[in-house]
């Protein structure tokens, strides 16, 4: 025995209408793709703005700060104390003296030499062990007797006078040159601590 099958009744009739639809065209490129330019809402344009503005506000304070320490600086030259006391000089004495930072590069300028003074006191040492060796020598040849009938004794005494008076000459002439140039580099040492003294405070 055969089901009776019941048959749905759809309406088709939709199918012959020529309703106009507008649908908005595709372009090519928008086939597979999602559009390139998203609508943004009022809300997120006012947020970007703010953002902007923020932004803005902050270069515009940073750049006003910059330029406005540089002005101060140069205005208070004399007053300038560094928090880290970077411009702290010692003196000879050792001294501790904080200067304003225009007469804290002056001070740098006139600030001797640490390694020349290293290379003075080392030389110092050297010619007195030098000068020394000879003033032994010296007294060792006072004391020698030598048999003047003695080629050989003559000869080795005379070549060991020789010696002792072409080293005493060439100490002497050491001595001369470190002279002036200690002389020099005790001025600067000089002149750089009577600039602490007069533009600087001491600590």
């Amino acid at each position: 025995m055969k089901e009776q099958k019941d048959h749905l009744d759809i309406d088709l009739d939709f199918l012959n209408r020529k309703d106009s639809v507008q649908v908005a065209p595709k372009s090519e490129s928008d086939a597979g793709q999602t559009s390139a330019t998203p609508k943004v809402s009022s809300t997120e344009a006012k947020y970007n703005w703010k953002n902007i503005l923020i932004i803005g506000g902050i270069v515009l304070f940073f750049g006003w700060a910059i330029f406005s320490g540089n002005d101060s600086s140069s205005a208070s030259d004399s007053t300038y104390t560094p928090p880290s006391g970077g411009n702290n000089l010692l003196s000879d004495g050792s001294q501790t003296f904080r200067c304003s930072d225009s007469n804290y590069d002056r001070a740098m300028a006139l600030k001797p030499s640490t390694a020349l003074g290293a290379q003075l006191a080392t030389e110092s040492d050297t010619l007195d062990r030098q000068i020394a060796a000879n003033n032994a020598e010296n007294a060792d040849l006072e004391s020698t007797y030598v048999n003047e009938n003695d080629e050989y004794e003559v000869n080795n005494y005379n070549y060991r006078v020789a010696s002792y008076n072409s080293e005493r000459q060439r100490l002497m002439n050491a001595a001369n040159s470190f002279d002036q140039r200690s002389k020099v580099f005790n001025a600067s040492i000089d002149t750089y601590n009577n600039f602490l003294d007069v533009s600087c405070t001491p600590q």
